[in-house]
């Protein structure tokens, strides 16, 4: 029988301090949706059709409207070798391309749920519950620019080996606590 190889696997916690936060303008915020990538010239193929374009059904909102800069928070995270599972997929199916090897459909949903159970243990040893939320995405956070200010350098999409599925972990102000506005999807312990 062959020998399994295991891909790398690391969790990791790392301190974020407001003034780490870098937050856009919404505008442009909304821009990035419009960044051209393989097979999409014109950015997302989702932009600007109605009900199925997130970013134009829904109001958008900022970091500082629903969570408190000023309060500890974390960048909260998994790796994943993306680079050995690309390998992997390449010895299996030898005519795939590149891309096929690392298309998310494959791999992406096992590690978002491993991210999520890692940030719920996070969460209830820190004794946080129902004060944080994890924010994997949105409220304008310039995720690279975040991350690089609070010490933590990302891999370039285009040459990722290893991927880091990251949840910041931010606490809601009072005033939205106690009016209990929020209630869209979002990961809250």
């Amino acid at each position: 029988m062959k020998k399994r190889k295991t891909i790398r696997r690391k969790e990791n916690i790392i301190n974020v301090r407001g003034e780490d936060l870098v937050i856009v303008p919404l505008k442009t915020y909304r821009s990035w949706c419009t960044i051209p990538y393989p097979g999409h010239p014109k950015g997302c193929s989702m932009w600007n059709k109605g009900k199925r374009c997130i970013q134009t059904t829904r109001k958008m909102h900022t970091f500082d409207e629903f969570f408190d800069r000023s309060a500890p928070m974390w960048f909260v995270w998994i790796e994943y070798d993306l680079g050995a599972w690309a390998r992997k997929m390449k010895e299996r199916h030898p005519d795939w391309s590149e891309r096929q090897c690392r298309n998310v459909l494959y791999w992406q949903a096992a590690e978002k749920k491993r991210r999520n159970k890692f940030f719920e243990q996070f969460i209830i040893k820190r004794r946080l519950k129902g004060k944080y939320a994890g924010i994997t995405e949105g409220f304008c956070i310039n995720v690279y620019a975040t991350c690089r200010n609070a010490g933590l350098i990302l891999d370039p999409i285009k040459d990722i080996q290893i991927v880091r599925k990251i949840i910041l972990a931010a606490k809601w102000k009072d005033e939205i606590i106690k009016s209990g506005k929020y209630g869209w999807k979002i990961h809250i312990w």
